[in-house]
């Protein structure tokens, strides 16, 4: 419905417009048409329509901007427009893209800002360009980067809702700066941290849920802050109190669909909270249950990677579906149908990686990819067809983590692969000189995560492990 108007408000302005070209006024209406077309396909998962939109009413601000350059809501117009293309672009995958227009965005409201201090609206958008830094930052994997913009966008968030306690999208802005602390204190290991800035965003989540219960962008907000909790408390291997909060999150995210099931966001909710309820019932061994939560994930995902093909996430997320289902199988003792799915996940990795290579999660997803095969190929009896993917994964893993040294995931990840690499040369290719040169890396890598993040009780059993690797490789007789 709102498309409808916003359509028909389109083709009045630009008669308007075509009829009186000189007419700034005009000219300024027809370009918020274009921005309202834009965010209405943007909301619609239409990306490539939306963007152009978003070019269109970026044209037009410019011109605005050269010809009245001390006219403020011109300058403010032109500064939203470069926001629209950065996201659109971010949506898209296009990181790069999104950083440049993101800068023009924080440069503009910089200035704004400086010159008019007074003006909040000013303040709330510099607020808003220095999160899209911080989060484009966060996908290109530079975490100290991004947590400098985070502790920014945190400081003006307390600022804006210190001053004015009763205008909701400012105490909403301090909750997201909270959340988006917490997940770059996760990403570095930091989780006693991450889960008091995680709580911090639950607590404001629950309050304006509470007093706007109409309000589902605070309703998304509150199911967010579950999840958040539960990956955390997961992470810090508390798998029954991680349930709980991912049992909260999927009520919340299954309402929200089913009273907007147009609404791309809440169906992609939706299919993570049926990911996050399979991960912890396969960690607490409910193969059956997980394998249900896993098949409900998949049809989401393939549904919205059908619908929106040009999205970036989606595709990612249908990835991860098919390597949840593979990983079920495995368990189950099903490898060729692990194999199946395994192999529909590295194929859409590599894509991703291919088109995105300057995203990190895409090259962290096509290196698990091939581990999986790996593992698979192992379980098989196929020795070196395993030796193949598990030194694939292993040569990403370290470009990841040399490029990235603050992740503690790349870490932890690269160390899974010398374990691995360690136990195939010990097991199967009885070459103990390899074995032990691996397992030392891996042990390496796992000490120095337990000094500097202790609360992970996952890195203390992976050490414990592959110290007893170890003393079983200096055991082996080799034929090297």
């Amino acid at each position: 419905q709102a498309m409808t108007f916003y359509e028909q408000y389109n083709v009045l302005e630009k008669e308007l417009y075509a009829a009186y070209p000189e007419n700034v006024d005009f000219k300024n209406k027809l370009a918020i048409s274009y921005a309202k077309l834009g965010e209405t396909h943007s909301s619609l998962g239409k990306l490539a329509k939306a963007l152009t939109f978003f070019e269109q009413f970026n044209v037009l601000e410019k011109e605005l901007y050269a010809a009245y350059p001390e006219n403020v809501n011109f300058k403010n117009g032109l500064a939203i427009s470069y926001q629209f293309l950065g996201y659109t672009h971010s949506l898209m995958g296009n990181l790069a893209k999104a950083l440049t227009f993101y800068e023009q965005f924080n440069v503009l409201e910089k200035e704004l800002h400086a010159a008019y201090p007074e003006n909040v609206d000013f303040k709330n958008k510099l607020a808003s360009s220095i999160q899209f830094l911080g989060n484009t930052y966060s996908a290109l994997g530079k975490l100290a980067k991004a947590l400098t913009f985070y502790e920014q966008f945190n400081v003006l968030e307390k600022e804006l809702y210190a001053a004015y306690p009763e205008n909701v999208d400012f105490k909403n802005g301090l909750a997201i700066s909270y959340a988006k602390l917490g997940g770059t204190h996760s990403s570095l290991g930091k989780l006693a941290k991450a889960l008091t800035f995680f709580e911090q965003f639950n607590v404001l989540e629950k309050e304006l849920y509470a007093a706007y219960p109409e309000n589902v962008n605070f309703k998304n907000g509150l199911a967010n802050s579950y999840l958040f909790l539960g990956n955390t408390y997961s992470a810090l291997g508390k798998l029954a109190k991680a349930l709980t909060f991912y049992e909260q999150y999927n009520v919340l995210e299954k309402e929200l669909y089913a009273a907007y099931p147009e609404n791309v966001d809440f169906k992609n909710g939706l299919a993570i909270s049926y990911s996050e309820l399979g991960n912890t019932h396969s960690s607490l061994g409910n193969l059956a249950k997980a394998l249900t939560f896993y098949e409900q994930h998949n049809v989401l995902e393939k549904e919205l990677y059908a619908a929106y093909p040009e999205n970036v996430d989606f595709k990612y997320g249908l990835a991860n579906s098919y390597q949840f289902l593979g990983i079920t199988y495995s368990a189950l003792g099903n490898l060729p149908q692990a194999m199946t799915f395994y192999e529909q996940y590295n194929v859409l990795e590599k894509e991703l990686y291919a088109a995105y290579p300057e995203n990190v999660n895409f090259k962290e997803g096509l290196a698990v990819s091939y581990f999986n095969l790996g593992e698979t190929h192992i379980s098989l009896g196929n020795s070196a067809k395993a030796m193949t993917f598990f030194e694939e994964d292993n040569l990403l893993m370290k470009e990841l983590y040399a490029a990235n040294p603050e992740n503690v995931q790349f870490k932890h990840s690269l160390a899974i692969s010398y374990a691995k690499l360690g136990e195939l040369h010990r097991d199967k290719l009885l070459d103990k000189k390899k074995a032990l040169d691996c397992f030392q890396q891996a042990e390496k890598l796992w000490t120095e995560l337990m000094r500097s993040v202790t609360e992970n009780y996952h890195y203390l059993l992976y050490l414990a492990k592959v110290q007893d690797d170890l003393r079983k490789a200096k055991k082996i007789r080799s034929r090297f």
